[in-house]
């Protein structure tokens, strides 16, 4: 008996044939922010575990672009995403947008994190619409509202400048807590 047969058979998902990611046409976008049009980014490029989300000029890099995912990895397009929670996943490391600490609380910093699923609530993220009056380029003005304590995406300070820490806040309506998707490509 082959091994390979015998290990496929006790282990029979390990076996299925799935569709790579890659197959699924994975809607990938920068998330800007409507104050200076900056980008989120993963501080350093390397879009490793831990690393710092922060504001930085869009360069189209990897680290910078962003897909909507459920809760089994399985990407979801920004339409279908709209007012309910999900991941999102940074396209070059495939790592969450998380909430450092788990917390939620005003002031926590956002970064990168392995994605650890259905009871995360600091990973998962839901589209809103809000009212926005403002220069803007590109589609919806939104906010990111997060699922751990419901506060939202917000840029540390205000001024919406490059190396800005990105962190949750309560909604107040500042220009550094909306956000739109832009460059938007399967």
């Amino acid at each position: 008996m082959n091994i390979a047969k015998t290990a496929c058979a006790l282990t029979l998902l390990s076996c299925i044939a799935l569709p790579s990611q890659s197959a699924m046409a994975v809607e990938t976008f920068e998330i800007k922010n409507t104050l200076k049009h900056m980008c989120l980014d993963i501080a350093g490029y390397s879009g490793g575990k831990g690393r710092n989300a922060q504001l930085w000029d869009c360069q189209n890099l990897d680290d910078q672009r962003f897909y909507f995912a459920d809760v089994y990895g399985n990407p979801v397009r920004i339409q279908d995403a709209k007012n309910n929670y999900y991941f999102l996943r940074n396209a070059k490391s495939d790592l969450c947008l998380d909430v450092a600490g788990h917390g939620g609380w005003e002031n926590d910093t956002v970064q990168l994190w392995t994605c650890e699923g259905a009871y995360a609530f600091d990973q998962q993220w839901k589209i809103e619409f809000a009212p926005y009056e403002g220069p803007y380029e590109g589609s919806e003005v939104i906010l990111l509202r997060n699922g751990a304590r419901n506060k939202i995406l917000d840029v540390g300070g205000t001024s919406g400048s490059k190396k800005n820490n990105v962190q949750l806040w309560t909604y107040r309506g500042y220009s550094d807590q909306y956000w739109y998707f832009a460059n938007i490509r399967n």
